[in-house]
């Protein structure tokens, strides 16, 4: 895609889905507390994957947590958006 001139950001989930099943915890039941943990866990094996994954072809990742307060707030909106514009400037592919 980059090669036809578009930019790529990766929009994905599953943090809590990894780390729930590295720690052995049901994410459908699990307390707060507990899928904070799984998402910590699973967060970190996420970020593995899209390492790997790009870096196979060239490209270099770069992580990106927003939350709703990040698309209501206008200045946090714009902080994101500058954030996004300037990872792919440079090059990185936003996760």
């Amino acid at each position: 895609m980059r090669a036809s001139g578009e930019e790529v950001v990766i929009v994905s989930s599953g943090a809590i889905a990894l780390g729930a099943q590295q720690l052995g915890v049901d994410p459908v039941r699990a307390r707060l507390e507990e899928s904070q943990a799984a998402a910590a866990v699973g967060q970190i094996q996420l970020a593995h994957a899209y390492q790997e994954i790009l870096g196979a072809h060239g490209l270099a990742a770069a992580q990106v947590l927003l939350t709703l307060d990040d698309s209501e707030s206008r200045r946090r909106y714009l902080n994101a958006a500058n954030t996004l514009f300037t990872f792919l400037s440079v090059g990185l592919s936003p996760w």
